[in-house]
Formats: C-alpha cells, structure tokens, sequence
C-alpha cells in the first residue's frame, strides 16, 4: 500500500532505536532508510551515538525538524502490509522462556575455537569462498546461507557467535531456518528475523599533504 510518510515520526524513531531496528519498518535496509531519510532532509545520529548512549556518555539531543523543500513525490513511499504479531507480553510460556534464561547457568557460551560447526555455519563458510561485495566492501555469500555481514577480518567471531546461538536455539526447541538471505527463528508460532552486521561509515579518501606533494625528478 501507498502511505505518505510522516516526517516528525520519522525523525523520532530513528533518534530512539538504531537504524537496523527501525528500517523493517520501512521495508528497507539500514544503509537504504539513511538514504530515505537523507532525501527527506530527517537528521540521523552521527557515528558512535548509539555506543556512547549505551556507555551512558553524553549525546546530542533530536534536532528540532526543518521544513521541507524536496520534491514532494519522496514524501509518498509503496510499504508491503505486514501481518500485524500478536502480544505476547503476557503470554505465559514468555515468562517462563525469559526466567529460564536469566538463570546464569543457561547464558549461551560463544567457544573459543570453532571445533565442529552446525552445517548452516558450514553452509555460509562454505559460499564465502568466492564472495560478491557490497557497496561497503563487505564480502556477500555466493549462494543462500546466513545472514551475516561483517568484514574478513571479523568472519571467524562472527561464525563462532552464531554457531553458538543456533546449537543454543536449537537445545531450546526452536526451529532455526534460512530463506533466501535471511535466517529466521520460530518462537512462539512467531518468525523473528536474525542477523550480525558490522557497522560501517564509508569516507571519501583525502591524501595527506606529503602524498599531494609534487614529486621531483632529476
């Protein structure tokens, strides 16, 4: 459906939650709801403001929105309807999942070494070895596996995190499963998307002033 998108709105859930929890909203991804948000002259937080938040730093508070002067058709945006998710706040088999999980002796261990991995981690290694790239860089798998985005350098943690997390899921009796590029887990007759990224902040290259120098020949 066609819906005319509410620019205060917009302004306030991306200045109360990360962009990756507010883009499924928008049917975007985190990277594409910055871009609308861009077109639609909605300030965003800057770099690091949701870790110096969290750290209990001091952040800059939701700027006051300006008026819009861009083309009006950016204000008017297709999202696919979702079937509304039923509460579950009450539900009493949450209740008993959340108190079984505060019990520290069922935190979920990440291992140091990666010994025997769950095939859907071996699946996901297994199409990283001729990866496409994103616009970040970031390697994409070649074939269907997890939903996991991270540089080459972070590969082996984030293999070993979500190894841990599925073999962890799965003890629990709940169903882990991959569609196309997104891992999905039921709980509760209730599919939750999961997914590591590694944030990322693409910058023009500037030179330094010696690599600008003229360079002298003789």
């Amino acid at each position: 459906m066609y819906v005319t998108l509410n620019r205060d709105q917009l302004l306030a859930e991306v200045w109360a939650e990360p962009m990756q929890s507010v883009a499924p909203r928008y049917g975007l991804s985190d990277v594409g709801l910055k871009k609308l948000c861009a077109r639609l002259q909605v300030p965003t937080p800057g770099r690091g403001y949701w870790a110096k938040l969290k750290a209990g730093k001091r952040v800059p508070s939701p700027p006051v929105l300006k008026s819009y002067e861009g083309s009006p058709r950016h204000l008017h945006r297709y999202l696919p309807e979702r079937p509304a998710e039923p509460d579950l706040t009450w539900e009493p088999r949450l209740q008993a999942i959340l108190m079984h999980e505060r019990d520290p002796e069922h935190h979920i261990q990440v291992a140091g070494r990666l010994g025997r991995p769950h095939f859907l981690v071996r699946q996901w290694r297994a199409a990283l070895k001729a990866p496409f790239r994103d616009r970040q860089g970031f390697p994409k798998p070649s074939a269907r596996s997890l939903d996991i985005r991270v540089s080459e350098s972070m590969q082996a943690r984030a293999g070993r995190l979500m190894d841990a997390l599925i073999k962890a899921l799965e003890r629990r009796g709940y169903r882990v499963q991959v569609h196309d590029q997104r891992t999905q887990i039921e709980l509760l007759g209730v599919h939750l998307d999961l997914q590591l990224f590694e944030g990322s902040v693409r910058r023009p290259y500037e030179p330094t002033r010696r690599q600008r120098a003229p360079v002298s020949t003789r």
